[in-house]
């Protein structure tokens, strides 16, 4: 089932990730420092005795070697991308000031549905998912194969908080992920949600 993933995050902290500071590479090998430790090891026999080596990174495994290459600003190898992305979104998790995962409807094109209905219900286009998820976050690193990621400032997210919460829409899984995302977007964005003026609304779809 497909799900959306919303951060708010300064866009340029996101972007400062990949070349980034001295002080901001400390900040992510520490944040990452577990994922990478709790690998697990093998036993090595030799004609001496035995010992244990670190198990090689698997194919959808983080390794400190995609640590290094995102903090450096190197974009990763072809059959690194999917553990690179995997590292990308712990961080950005790390450095949010708030998060959410939704699942979508479970039909064959669940962001044309999602918006479908929402502009039977009078919201306009430029406040659907998909603009959301078109507008370039660009983030200097490849996404997974139909993995997609946009980004829009707060003042967007803030309309898009009021349009579909004002929504009126039939019951069912439509409803259930709009009221779901809308509920969010308001408590984060919303005129009595936290301060946001500083972040921007990120969000990553997989399919």
């Amino acid at each position: 089932m497909a799900q959306v993933k919303l951060y708010a995050v300064p866009l340029g902290e996101a972007q400062g990730l990949f070349g980034a500071r001295p002080d901001v590479a400390e900040r992510v090998r520490a944040m990452t420092a577990d994922l990478i430790a709790a690998k697990p090891k093998r036993r090595v026999f030799f004609a001496g005795g035995q010992t244990r080596t670190p198990v090689p990174p698997q194919e959808f495994e983080p390794s400190q070697h995609d640590v290094e290459a995102m903090l450096a600003g190197r974009y990763p190898a072809p059959d690194r991308i999917v553990p690179a992305w995997l590292l990308l979104e712990q961080v950005l998790a790390g450095i949010s000031r708030a998060r959410h995962v939704t699942p979508l409807p479970d039909t064959a094109d669940p962001v044309g549905s999602l918006d479908f209905a929402l502009a039977a219900a009078g919201v306009g286009a430029e406040h659907g998912l998909r603009h959301l998820l078109d507008a370039s976050a660009e983030l200097p690193t490849h996404a997974p194969r139909r993995v997609r990621v946009g980004c829009v400032p707060a003042d967007h997210a803030r309309a898009m908080a009021a349009s579909w919460a004002s929504a009126s829409l039939a019951e069912g899984p439509i409803r259930q992920a709009v009221t779901d995302l809308a509920g969010w977007l308001t408590a984060v964005f919303g005129p009595d949600g936290r301060d946001s003026s500083d972040v921007d609304l990120l969000a990553i779809l997989h399919p």
